[in-house]
């Protein structure tokens, strides 16, 4: 079981594409919680993400794309070309992961989350699509723990973007 932050986020109803509705492989598997969607990123990826940035896009209620970069990556040019890749799926939205151990609990982390959470909105704004949430996860397993990123109102996006280039 995931722990999250009491649901300060906005809960995106998701199912999945065809089969029995107890698994994340199946059609009738909801994911209306952010803890859901979190929990089923290993079955749709195939591997338990770490230091990552997974973004998935939401095509009619259900899962789209499911893409993931290294954080690393996620804080240069990382972002626009995921942007680019989830709007060729002609989808209009999408919820933003981020997968950071070492920076989930630390408070000026939650900062840089926000303005990478910032980045991936006007990414994906510029194609199009709307980032209807973004979460940080300590860690993809029992146990874990998840807060929503907040973004700023003084454009965090503008300072990262002439920061990090």
């Amino acid at each position: 079981m995931l722990i999250g932050d009491g649901g300060c986020c906005d809960v995106v109803v998701m199912t999945t594409s065809p089969g029995s509705p107890d698994s994340p492989h199946t059609s009738g598997f909801c994911i209306n919680r952010p803890a859901a969607l979190i929990a089923a990123l290993p079955a749709v990826l195939g591997f338990v993400p770490e230091q990552s940035l997974v973004l998935v896009t939401i095509d009619g209620g259900e899962l789209g794309c499911v893409m993931r970069i290294d954080l690393s990556l996620a804080l240069t040019d990382g972002v626009d070309h995921l942007a680019e890749v989830a709007a060729a799926g002609a989808t209009r939205s999408a919820v933003a992961v981020i997968v950071d151990e070492d920076g989930a609990d630390c408070p000026q982390c939650h900062d840089d989350h926000a303005v990478l959470a910032a980045l991936v909105a006007e990414s994906l704004a510029a194609h199009g699509m709307e980032l209807t949430a973004a979460h940080v996860v300590d860690r993809v397993a029992a146990g874990g723990r998840w807060h929503c990123s907040t973004r700023s109102s003084s454009s965090p996006a503008a300072t990262a973007r002439s920061t990090t280039r």
